[in-house]
């Protein structure tokens, strides 16, 4: 087996013509990925990161440096759409897994389920020059106020996103604060889905004014449900609401704190 420091892409692409799987890992499954990822095997569009092998596409790192190649190979596939980070490996090699990944310009959905930390800043060259991603998902995770800032951070960017769900992660007030911030560079976004993240009346107001802050927003697809939203946080995000013009759907079952009176405030929507 092959034991590396952390390497760059050019250490990668040096040595791809000659290496060998069996060099690369031990695991067969791990093997019969990255091979599929090398040859670009047509069939072959999704993979996770996972702690547990469930599904076909779970990549399970071993020792070694199967993480970093997978980074290079994923870098370089021209098939593969989708993405999964579902477990952060505490292993040097994710550096240069990210490295290799900001090379991809085929993926279209990249899923985040857990706190990569500040790794987060790694994930922007992915961001900046990938014009095929169109789907970023935070899930299943507690996103705390740093990972919050570390997502606005990367979020901080011109970029080709159209949805942005953070679903069932505690996003919370201060965490959409941080978020919402970016947001208003984000125009071209459809659907943004906040999905039982926990928010209240202060989300309400830093969502509305990023809202109110973009200019011609595209957003179509707005969904909170299961949220703490009360009539008078409804009422804020209202204002911001108005800017949408191009709004078509609003997803608001599960917050009980609204009422008859908070829901007349949408009333205003339909007049401009």
């Amino acid at each position: 087996m092959i034991t590396m420091d952390v390497q760059d892409y050019e250490y990668y692409e040096a040595r791809a013509k000659d290496v060998k799987m069996e060099d690369i890992t031990s695991d067969e499954d791990n093997a019969d990925i990255l091979e599929r990822l090398r040859d670009n095997d047509p069939d072959f569009t999704h993979i996770s990161i996972a702690d547990v092998l469930q599904d076909e596409g779970d990549f399970v790192v071993r020792e070694g440096d199967d993480l970093g190649w997978l980074g290079y190979f994923v870098g370089r596939s021209k098939e593969l759409e989708y993405l999964n980070i579902s477990d952060l490996p505490n292993n040097l090699k994710f550096d240069s897994f990210l490295r290799g990944l900001g090379h991809n310009r085929s993926i279209e959905n990249l899923g985040i389920s857990t706190d990569l930390g500040d790794h987060f800043h790694s994930l922007a060259p992915l961001l900046r020059n990938n014009n095929s991603i169109s789907d970023l998902t935070f899930s299943g995770f507690n996103i705390g106020l740093q990972c919050a800032r570390n997502i606005g951070s990367l979020l901080g960017q011109q970029c080709s996103l159209k949805c942005l769900y953070f679903e069932e992660n505690n996003l919370g007030d201060e965490g959409l604060v941080e978020v919402a911030a970016a947001l208003r560079i984000q125009p071209q976004i459809e659907e943004l889905n906040f999905y039982a993240s926990n928010l209240g009346r202060n989300g309400c107001v830093a969502l509305g004014n990023a809202l109110d802050g973009m200019r011609n927003p595209a957003l179509a697809t707005l969904d909170l449900q299961y949220n703490r939203i009360d009539d008078e946080g409804l009422h804020t995000l209202v204002a911001g609401l108005i800017n949408c013009h191009h709004l078509t759907k609003l997803c608001l079952s599960g917050n009980a704190l609204i009422t008859e009176a908070g829901l007349r405030s949408l009333s205003t929507l339909f007049q401009s």
